[in-house]
């Protein structure tokens, strides 16, 4: 009975978004404020065409790779620099610039280096997740106790089991909620790389949306990449955190 009404009660904000959109877009007559209605069927007919699960699975994939790469990179790098105080001191400033830095400055300069394509969004999302997971493995990896560091020398353990028996265990947590923050802001950076410097891709289909003025798609891609992370919420991040 207490879930039925958890779940009542959870439908009821969404259904109050749903009036409210539709009394907005009734007031100024759907000229700036697609209806509900309106929204619904471009987004069936977006799912419909091929090409947009193919634009999907670009996002995704661009996605991914950043985060992939960010995270190992950051998570190594981490390690060792939480390993050695005075290296993750000389370069916490440089970390703190880069996190500093909002998206659309790396965006626009990789526009210019680069140019359009799979390397604007990926390295976008490399430089967004890495000072995360970074400062989170750095300051989770120096905060071990160096009690299980010494009695790692007295039992000889090689530094694969220091890794796997000390360091990875113990900054798990730091780590979970690293990379829960940074799965839950990829796909947000992604596409809004993929709207300034990519050729396909759910920004770049929001981008010629926003040309055409085509309202109803322009909200239906929208809502498709906030079920992108409606769905990464449900099936991941709420299982990392959990942790």
């Amino acid at each position: 009975m207490t879930t039925a009404k958890h779940k009542i009660w959870g439908i009821v904000p969404l259904l109050i978004c749903l009036l409210l959109w539709g009394g907005l877009s009734w007031l100024n007559q759907g000229r700036v404020i697609p209806t509900p209605l309106e929204t619904a069927r471009a987004f069936l007919g977006i799912i419909q065409d091929p090409e947009c699960w193919q634009d999907l699975l670009a996002t995704i994939l661009r996605g991914l790779a950043g985060l992939l790469g960010g995270g190992m990179l950051a998570i190594t790098a981490g390690i060792f620099c939480g390993r050695h105080p005075k290296i993750h001191d000389a370069v916490s400033p440089v970390i703190t610039l880069v996190q500093s830095c909002p998206p659309i400055v790396w965006i626009s300069l990789l526009l210019v280096w680069l140019s359009i394509g799979n390397a604007v969004p990926f390295t976008v999302v490399f430089l967004s997740v890495f000072p995360v997971l970074f400062v989170n493995t750095a300051t989770a990896t120096r905060g071990l106790d160096e009690r299980w560091f010494e009695l790692a020398k007295i039992y000889r353990f090689s530094r694969w089991k220091h890794l796997t028996a000390i360091i990875l265990p113990g900054i798990s947590q730091g780590l979970a909620a690293g990379f829960s923050y940074a799965l839950g802001i990829t796909w947000k950076v992604t596409a809004t790389a993929e709207f300034f410097g990519a050729q396909n891709g759910i920004g770049a289909r929001i981008y010629k949306c926003y040309r055409e003025m085509a309202l109803p798609q322009l909200f239906a891609w929208t809502l498709l990449i906030a079920m992108v992370g409606v769905v990464i919420e449900a099936l991941l991040i709420q299982k990392i955190r959990r942790k």
